[in-house]
């Protein structure tokens, strides 16, 4: 019967948040105390710096120094850099933007040398085929090389 009714009134405690949110502070508290007063009685300077620790946050000693004059010093290279990372980032597009021409003229090129020698020894297959060969394995061991570098610039 004792048990019923302490399950009751641990399940009506267990519905009221704030009281067992301050009873398990109060524990806590009673915890910590105890824990101190036995830190105490066997090492006493052991409990000062745990007490000088707990008084003030140590903290980078710069920070105490710091004034409205370093703040701005700070925002003013952060906006800097901000900027200069834009530019940069401009002038990777425009990189990529010259590849890009780069890889179309070097195309173009190849197509116009196979259509001119197409046209040039169509009399002749004897000749054609390993030059047509010889220029596609040309273009594919370009084509290969620069697909490599950029996926190890990526």
């Amino acid at each position: 019967m004792a048990e019923n009714q302490d399950t009751a009134s641990t399940l009506s405690d267990s519905g009221r948040q704030p009281d067992s949110d301050a009873s398990d502070a109060r524990r806590e508290t009673t915890d910590v105390t105890e824990a101190i007063r036995k830190l105490s009685d066997k090492n006493p300077e052991v409990v000062e710096q745990f007490i000088a620790m707990g008084m003030g946050t140590i903290g980078n000693p710069l920070h105490q120094k710091m004034n409205e004059g370093h703040i701005s010093t700070v925002l003013d290279l952060a906006v800097r850099h901000d900027e200069r990372e834009f530019e940069l980032a401009k002038g990777h597009q425009n990189i990529q933007s010259s590849n890009r021409w780069f890889a179309l003229v070097v195309f173009a090129i190849l197509v116009g040398t196979v259509v001119l020698l197409v046209f040039t020894f169509k009399d002749k297959p004897d000749a054609l085929i390993p030059l047509i060969t010889g220029i596609f394995g040309f273009g594919s061991g370009f084509g290969g090389g620069f697909g490599y570098a950029k996926s190890k610039s990526s």
